[in-house]
């Protein structure tokens, strides 16, 4: 589910730009000249709206898919993706249900690549109460992620990704 264009009731949308416009200032004043300030506020802003905007539009459409009861209730998450604000939205719904995610590896960034540390907001553990990686390597890259929430296991990649 991608959500776009939506809008965050006025009183939110300005408890979120007070809250991140301090933020943005201090990180534009290190890696912008002055000059360009002023444009990558207004961008960097924009853009905090506009995913506070999905994560918050996610919500109701969340609950409402989750609230299923009988034999077709839903019993525990499957992802494979990578964060967005929708999947935020998602996280937060499942916490309120207490609903358990298990997480597939999305791609091999986390193995080859140094510097992970960098890209470690995106990694699928974070929001998984267990993590399934390629390889044992990838499993441990996951577990050194600042951000996760729950183990790594070591599955395989799947059969299909083999040519």
């Amino acid at each position: 589910m991608t959500i776009h264009d939506a809008a965050l009731p006025p009183d939110l949308e300005d408890r979120v730009r007070r809250a991140a416009e301090p933020v943005v200032a201090k990180f534009l004043d290190v890696w912008l000249p002055a000059p360009a300030r002023t444009a990558g506020a207004r961008f960097l802003l924009g853009r905090i709206r506009d995913n506070w905007g999905r994560f918050h539009a996610s919500l109701p459409r969340w609950r409402q898919a989750l609230d299923c009861r009988g034999p077709d209730r839903v019993r525990v998450i499957l992802l494979n993706t990578r964060l967005s604000p929708e999947k935020a939205g998602l996280h937060e719904v499942r916490l309120e249900r207490s609903l358990p995610v298990v997480a597939f590896q999305h791609g091999v960034n986390r193995e080859p690549n140094a510097p992970i540390r960098m890209i470690q907001v995106y990694f699928e553990n974070n929001t998984a109460d267990i993590f399934l990686a390629f390889s044992e390597r990838g499993a441990a890259a996951s577990d050194e992620n600042h951000f996760a929430r729950g183990p790594s296991i070591a599955v395989g990649i799947p059969i299909a990704s083999w040519p």
